[in-house]
């Protein structure tokens, strides 16, 4: 599973190609509460585009498992470089 790309590995954990905003912040940013999840997901100032179903502020909200994968490689991208540059 290490060679596959994280996309990949992210459909494979949740057997989908979306999840429901909740499970996206419960997994991946759990400091963060539904509240404030859905504020910012109305503003998309998530790390990660936020797609509503309806224009209603009820209507359910799902993120997209390839934007999070992008948002994982970015965030070990930036995480390897500052290792490098601590540990030459």
């Amino acid at each position: 599973m290490e060679n596959l790309p994280t996309r990949h590995r992210l459909m494979l954990i949740y057997g989908k190609t979306h999840i429901t905003l909740e499970q996206a912040t419960a997994d991946w940013l759990p400091h963060i509460n539904e509240k404030t999840a859905r504020r910012r997901a109305k503003t998309q100032t998530l790390p990660w585009p936020v797609i509503n179903t309806d224009n209603s502020q009820k209507s359910s909200q799902f993120v997209s498992l390839t934007a999070i994968a992008d948002w994982l490689d970015q965030r070990e991208q930036q995480a390897k470089t500052e290792w490098r540059k601590i540990h030459g």
